[in-house]
């Protein structure tokens, strides 16, 4: 009985240690099941639209390209043509596209270990220090692409360094319909056949197969992109994708030698963020190896990481949290971290009976440490996300449902759960991600407003910033013209306390359940003129600091055209101010 269940186990060794890292995966996922980034809702209404009106625009008849997620939006009108829940779907669909990379960062690992009796070792610690990732947990379950994207990537890598170069093709051009970034492991996947047929000095079938499928795909879809939308950039790109160089990265020599910016704040952030710092700093360690195979193999995958790092360098800066744009270098990593701990066990002499358990030694407290992190109290709040978006931003788009008519314009920064629930409402993106004039705007001084403060580091940079809010404020008044303005008041929370407390005081007639279920929503808010002055007097300093609005509140237009509306707490330092035009009943 004893040689069975040993036969057996050793049989199905690989297959098991596979389960235990997608259970690890689910373990991992399973501190961030209520957490939706409320930036999942733009996609959503993007697949809806596709779906309800046969258009792909975020306002009806404006077309836009406001995602960076081409092919998750269109996974994304099946639970929208069948009326399901899309948040479900997406949080499902996402976990198995998430569980199908960890299986896919194993093979990969076993491509560089084939030739070696203990490689399922390195296999599975390189599978479970990539499903063991915080970050990959918070953004499976975010619902938004990224579970899809590592997945295409993973798989396509795999199977074009295996030789199974057509399968590897379509998973790559697939990836580059996923997000934008799929170009730079597309052209990772055309090196692997470069080297390869300069190598074996002749080309074959399959090299000319692997070439025509993206070169075939790709064309119909950017030439598609292009006929559709105008233009092969992005409107996302456009807004957050653009900055000056040295608007995000800088040499400083004025005080001796320093490297500043905020992609450099934001790449410490990335490398002290949990434990990466060490699969990172391992990852180099994979190149002192003798084997000449393993050698140009880990290199290869290095200069993927490398290329994110660079990418980040040009960008700036992600605004999500737990930094989401990294993820697709975290399989990588964890694979040649794994390489780095194994050369460095051989360096030491560490004898073989030992040394071949070197990546388990380095995987066991580097996966309790991340699942520990991950699962800790000071991250229990992400769980809320939902909740509050239910409380506050969607709340928001119920009372516009029963307030505002259809076709009407609403202006606000935040274009997820307000605009998914007001889907008959037009929408004036102030930020810029979903609004074509603000992106050609944006894009011609390569402003980000994410990053402001960078921006106006210098005279030239301040004097762009002030004339574009300046040509804002013009759009905003003379052509856009909303008939309402929600603006977000970000207080700090003392004064949050003390706002809420106040508030209260106010001289109103409310009839209002804050914490009533959106589903079941019904309110009338009334606020007489004495009111609506304190309350406005308690908002005014946080309405005008915020930089999202382009100095909008400060301008005499604005309290000439609009009177205060009504206002929802999403936090103590986070509050949703609506105003209505005055002339509206």
């Amino acid at each position: 009985m004893k040689t069975n269940s040993c036969q057996f186990i050793s049989r199905h060794r690989d297959h098991l240690f596979q389960i235990v890292s997608v259970l690890t995966l689910l373990f991992s996922v399973s501190a961030f099941l209520f957490y939706v980034k409320d930036d999942t809702y733009i996609t959503f209404r993007f697949s809806r639209n596709l779906v309800e009106w046969g258009e792909i625009a975020f306002n009806r008849g404006v077309r836009v390209e406001g995602y960076t997620n081409f092919l998750w939006m269109i996974i994304l009108t099946i639970p929208a043509m069948l009326k399901t829940d899309m948040v479900i779907f997406a949080k499902t669909v996402s976990l198995l596209f998430s569980a199908g990379a960890v299986y896919f960062v194993w093979k990969i690992s076993s491509l560089l270990n084939k030739d070696t009796s203990d490689g399922y070792l390195s296999s599975f610690s390189s599978a479970m220090i990539f499903a063991s990732g915080t970050s990959l947990a918070l953004w499976t379950m975010s619902g938004l692409e990224n579970g899809l994207f590592m997945f295409l990537i993973t798989a396509g890598i795999y199977y074009t360094a295996s030789s199974k170069k057509t399968a590897g093709a379509l998973f790559l051009t697939l990836s580059c319909m996923t997000r934008p970034e799929g170009h730079l492991f597309l052209i990772a996947g055309a090196g692997i056949i470069a080297i390869r047929t300069f190598k074996e000095r002749r080309i074959t079938k399959q090299d000319i197969i692997w070439a025509l499928i993206p070169f075939t795909a790709l064309g119909i879809y950017h030439i598609f992109r292009y006929t559709y939308f105008g233009s092969l950039m992005p409107n996302t790109f456009l807004v957050k994708g653009s900055p000056r160089l040295d608007d995000v990265f800088r040499i400083n020599t004025d005080n001796g030698f320093s490297i500043e910016g905020a992609s450099v704040e934001y790449i410490k952030g990335f490398l002290d963020f949990n434990f990466n710092k060490l699969p990172v700093l391992l990852s180099f360690a994979a190149l002192m190896t003798r084997d000449r195979k393993r050698f140009f193999m880990n290199l290869f995958f290095l200069l993927i990481v490398a290329a994110f790092f660079i990418y980040h360098i040009r960008i700036g800066r992600d605004s999500m949290i737990f930094y989401r744009l990294f993820l697709p270098a975290m399989p990588f990593i964890a694979i040649l971290s794994v390489e780095g701990i194994k050369n460095i066990a051989s360096l030491v002499h560490t004898p073989h009976r030992f040394s071949k358990f070197a990546p388990v030694a380095l995987m066991i407290p580097l996966c309790s440490g991340m699942l520990l992190f991950t699962h800790a109290d000071e991250n229990s709040f992400l769980n809320s996300y939902m909740d509050k978006s239910q409380r506050s931003h969607q709340e928001l788009g119920h009372y516009l449902n029963e307030h505002a008519k259809q076709g009407e314009t609403v202006a606000f920064q935040d274009m997820g759960g307000t605009p998914y629930i007001a889907k008959e409402i037009s929408f004036f993106d102030t930020i810029g991600i979903v609004d074509p004039w603000m992106g050609k705007e944006l894009g011609k001084i390569k402003y980000n407003p994410f990053l402001r403060s960078e921006k106006m580091r210098t005279p030239a940079g301040k004097a762009e910033v002030l004339e574009f809010s300046s040509k804002f404020r013009e759009h905003f008044f003379n052509e856009v013209d909303p008939e309402r303005v929600a603006f977000i008041a970000y207080s700090p929370k003392p004064d949050g306390k003390s706002m809420s407390e106040a508030l209260k005081s106010i001289d109103i007639s409310l009839i209002r359940n804050r914490n009533v279920r959106p589903d079941k929503y019904s309110n009338e808010l009334v606020i007489d003129e004495n009111s609506e002055k304190t309350a406005k007097s308690l908002f005014a300093p946080y309405l005008a600091g915020n930089k999202y609005y382009h100095g909008l509140y400060s301008d005499s237009r604005f309290n000439d055209r609009y009177k205060l509306e009504s206002y929802w707490r999403r936090t103590e330092g986070y509050w949703i101010v609506l105003f209505k035009k005055k002339d509206i009943l």
